[in-house]
């Protein structure tokens, strides 16, 4: 059965981001990174956004507002 995405797990998607490769990355472990991908209810913490962001190459905020997107409109 495929879990259904976050806004987060479709941003990893939609940039071939390999999961255990960020978990690495940003110590992070990786479960929790797949949590961030395929639980909506889940509440990341601002060190891990921050953490993300850097390994992903965006700014905090630019990440932010992607995360939140669902939420805005």
């Amino acid at each position: 059965m495929t879990k259904k995405k976050t806004p987060f797990g479709k941003y990893l998607e939609s940039k071939s981001i390999n999961q255990a490769a960020l978990a690495r990355t940003t110590g992070i472990r990786p479960n929790r990174i797949s949590e961030f991908a395929t639980q909506d209810c889940l509440k990341m913490r601002a060190d891990e956004i921050y953490l993300l962001a850097k390994a992903l190459g965006e700014r905090p905020g630019t990440l932010l507002d992607y995360l939140l997107a669902e939420i805005k409109s």
